[in-house]
């Protein structure tokens, strides 16, 4: 489990986006099609996702949380990861 001072990479409703990964999973493994999401909103929850998956990593490989938090600030794409989570998978109407 993620050190609770670890790095946030999910703005906003972290429950939100794991009903919304949830249903994508479900849908896509069922359906075969995500008809309840757009694109963008897949692609934020597939990112978010391997964000959480590598900071996890980094944490039981003993990484310290402040070394962990200066990469999100600092690494480009988990910047930018935390920007589309911010924009699409934030509160609803916030």
């Amino acid at each position: 489990m993620a050190d609770p001072s670890s790095p946030v990479v999910i703005p906003g409703d972290v429950a939100r986006w794991a009903r919304r990964a949830t249903r994508a999973r479900n849908d896509l493994a069922h359906e075969g099609r995500a008809p309840s999401h757009r694109d963008e909103e897949l692609i934020a929850v597939v990112e978010v996702t391997t964000a959480v998956v590598i900071l996890n990593l980094l944490h039981e490989l003993g990484l310290p949380a402040d070394r962990q938090r200066e990469i999100a600030r600092e690494h480009p794409q988990l910047k930018a990861t935390s920007r589309a989570a911010h924009a699409y998978l934030g509160t609803p109407g916030g």
